[in-house]
This record gives structure tokens, sequence and C-alpha cells, in this order.
């Protein structure tokens, strides 16, 4: 999206990719979610990317200087009390939104299957 800007930080980054998509949002009204969503989406694939589930939207050397920042954050599994931490310091979300979009991601990866039960569901 933004990959044309040199950004310092990864939280440059997401800040810009976040006034990218708002940006395109007020010109093509179909594109947006309403709401804040576009922040939260947008920070939830930050940290997805930080946690290497994810690949392909944050530059590569911003995402290990911030797992340098934060080595606390690496090695260990997804979780809602990490990501709310991660959210509020790179994403600016409050905690409430933070677990929002977390559940709302859960609850996308049950509903779809990708998240399977011991007894099979």
């Amino acid at each position: 999206m933004t990959n044309d800007t040199k950004h310092r930080t990864l939280k440059e980054q997401l800040e810009a990719e976040i006034a990218d998509w708002e940006r395109r949002c007020e010109e093509d009204p179909d594109y947006s979610y309403g709401g804040d969503w576009q922040k939260l989406i947008m920070t939830w694939h930050c940290y997805d990317e930080f946690k290497d589930a994810a690949a392909g939207t944050f530059d590569d050397a911003l995402m290990e200087q911030a797992r340098q920042l934060h080595p606390e954050w690496c090695g260990t599994p997804i979780s809602d009390q990490e990501f709310a931490e991660f959210a509020k310091a790179l994403g600016g979300l409050m905690q409430r939104e933070a677990y929002a979009i977390y559940a709302k991601h859960d609850f996308w990866c049950t509903r779809n299957g990708i998240t399977v039960y011991a007894d099979g569901s």
C-alpha cells in the first residue's frame, strides 16, 4: 500500500497504512467497513505479521526492528492480552477496541473452520 514511502518504524508504517485506507474510504464509500474498522483490521494484520502468522503488507526490516524493540512479544502464542498491548503501543487502540477485533477475528476463524477443536468441530 504505502511501500513507496520510507518509514522509520513499524508504528509509522502502520499509521500510514491506516491513513491510506481511510483516504480510500473517503474516495470510495464501498471500500469502508464503517466506523474505525479500518484501524482495527490494519492493526490486527500488523500483529499477525509480527507473529509470523501472515506476510505481505509491512516492511520486513521495520518488522524486525519492532521485534528487537519488543522481544517480550516474540516466541509466544498469539493471545488477547498480548494483542491488546501491541495494539495500544503500535496502533493506538484502546483495550476495548483491541479485544473487539481480537474476538471478531477469533469468531471468523472458528466460523470458517480454521480453528479446530479437540472434538473435531
